[in-house]
């Protein structure tokens, strides 16, 4: 039976197609979960204006039935005025610093 897909042949390419479905899959959810623009992050939080601004797009983005993310949050003051927000979830250094294995511990996170 020929390839439903022309040009990508997974017995052919062999190694290319291992963890296409997995890659895929993670390119997907990262293309659709909606994080935050980097100027409200860090310093730009302490203008109230800003924060108002960022209340209503945490309210839009929750009225469509979605979650938003906060990329690259590294201080505590940070992640205060975006859980006040309303902001679902958080990454960055202040949540775990990068490291070269898997080791974080869910059970002792601030």
């Amino acid at each position: 039976m020929p390839s439903p897909f022309p040009g990508m042949d997974p017995y052919f390419e062999g190694d290319l197609w291992q963890t296409f479905h997995t890659e895929l899959g993670v390119e997907v959810a990262h293309q659709l979960t909606p994080k935050l623009a980097p100027r409200y992050i860090g310093g730009g939080l302490r203008d109230t204006s800003l924060r108002e601004e960022l209340r209503q797009l945490v309210a839009h983005v929750h009225g469509l039935g979605r979650k938003l993310i906060a990329p690259r949050i590294e201080d505590a003051q940070s992640a205060s005025l975006l859980w006040t927000a309303g902001v679902d979830y958080i990454q960055g250094d202040f949540v775990q610093q990068a490291g070269q294995d898997m080791t974080f511990d869910f059970h002792t996170t601030a």
